[in-house]
């Protein structure tokens, strides 16, 4: 019986995850493009912290142009770039100028592709030793208990609480400096 309640209480979470992942995407789509009153004082702030950022990555690029060569063309490049999109984001945008106020509503393409890419973005760690935990690779000799695994085809020292034969395969389970604590897979 508590075996039942369980399997019931996963599948319940599992099911609560199939729908509420594409509702909350749906959701954030819809917030996106509603119709939204335009704002004096923020459009000032924008402009001044875009002003802001656009003179210390240009700084940035010229300091490392002295290490990079063209840098700061490419630094310009990007700048420019991001501009066009921004303005072409602009023109995208329906404006209703009414005695309210300005009003905008976002293009619904783009308020989609950014809601995807943001949503896309949420991946696991996939470099730096959070990334290898769970990994498996294979025991390069013995470990009894230590020797040395291979992993995505690196070579690691590795530490086991049981032993481990040459050839088989081992789970990282924690990283602790340079060495892998393994177990078998």
């Amino acid at each position: 019986m508590p075996v039942l309640v369980v399997l019931l209480a996963l599948l319940g979470v599992l099911l609560f995850l199939v729908v509420a992942i594409p509702f909350s995407l749906v959701m954030r789509y819809r917030a996106g493009k509603a119709r939204r009153l335009a704002r004096g004082w923020a459009v000032t702030a924008n402009l001044v912290g875009l002003s802001i950022s656009i003179v210390l990555f240009l700084a940035g690029a010229a300091v490392t142009s002295f290490w990079v060569r063209r840098a700061f063309v490419y630094g310009l490049g990007g700048i420019g770039a991001g501009g066009v999109l921004g303005i072409l984001g602009l023109l995208a945008t329906r404006w209703e100028p009414r005695p309210q106020g300005l009003f905008f509503t976002p293009n619904r393409w783009l308020v989609l592709v950014v809601t995807l890419v943001v949503r896309g973005q949420r991946r696991p760690i996939a470099v730096g030793a959070e990334a290898m935990v769970g990994e498996v690779g294979r025991a390069q000799e013995r470990l009894a208990p230590s020797g040395t695994v291979v992993v995505h085809g690196e070579y690691w020292a590795a530490d086991s609480d049981e032993p481990v034969d040459a050839g088989e395969r081992v789970r990282v389970t924690a990283v602790e400096g340079l060495r892998l604590r393994v177990r078998r897979a």
